[in-house]
């Protein structure tokens, strides 16, 4: 499966509200199992019961937030340089390669 579909599956089979970063985090450890090589930037959000909204975000991936047709927050790209953003990655283990 997907690095999202993980994180999707997560947060429905969850009563606990896990945090964007603990979805993305355990979304990749598992996708580590399941995938030999590959890699993805990644933007997780969640909304809390009380109106708060928390991201985390990881590369060039991204999310604005605009209320009344003005951007009120937009996350940062992360990258090492220009059209290299940070990413979850793994490689082919070098019996595959």
């Amino acid at each position: 499966n997907s690095l999202m579909e993980q994180v999707k599956a997560q947060a429905d089979g969850t009563e606990a509200s896990l945090s964007p970063v603990d979805l993305m985090s355990n979304a990749y450890a598992t996708t580590l199992q399941r995938v030999e090589y590959g890699s993805s930037t990644c933007c997780v959000a969640t909304l809390r019961p009380d109106g708060i909204l928390e991201v985390a975000n990881l590369g060039d991936s991204g999310l604005i937030v605009i209320r009344r047709d003005v951007c009120v927050h937009r996350t940062k790209v992360q990258q090492f340089s220009f059209n290299f953003p940070f990413q979850l990655s793994t490689q082919p283990s070098p019996n595959n390669a």
